[in-house]
């Protein structure tokens, strides 16, 4: 995916213009020019109109993610989140299986059982934070096997 700081540089060397020189354009240093493309500070929106400008593009262009990228990432979390579903539905049926249920059990499986589900459901927060701050959540689709694995021990 392309970000704002690289879609900047590959329009100032496609015109063959330097950041000094669109520096003065734009009445900014030309460490600030190296800290947009650098993605260390953004641009305000009216310095990004005018930047649109400079360069004759669309500040849609410019703003607009990778929708592949985007679409991958969804398909992801929701790869992530049927797998947990799926996992969390099967250790259900696992119980069920076991007459769980039909028993009376003592404060500590109900203890253990309740801090699995709200570890299980925390997770599916987790994905969704992840995925919000663009970081690797994968990995979140092993706890659900984890809890399998113990309910089937």
């Amino acid at each position: 995916m392309e970000d704002l700081g690289s879609k900047l540089r590959e329009l100032r060397v496609k015109k063959g213009y330097t950041q000094e020189y669109v520096a003065r354009k734009f009445n900014v240093t030309r460490q600030t020019i190296s800290k947009w493309e650098n993605n260390k500070t953004t641009p305000d929106i009216e310095t990004l109109k005018k930047i649109c400008e400079f360069y004759s593009t669309n500040i849609n262009s410019i703003l607009n993610e990778d929708n592949s990228k985007n679409k991958k990432n969804n398909l992801l979390v929701l790869t992530a989140i049927i797998f947990n579903i799926f996992v969390t539905i099967l250790g259900l049926f696992e119980l069920i299986q076991m007459n769980f249920f039909s028993f009376t059990h003592g404060i500590f499986t109900w203890f253990a059982l309740s801090g699995l589900i709200v570890i299980d459901i925390l997770n599916y927060f987790y994905i969704y934070y992840s995925y919000l701050k663009n970081e690797k959540f994968f990995y979140t689709m092993f706890f659900p096997l984890v809890i399998l694995i113990i309910l089937l021990s």
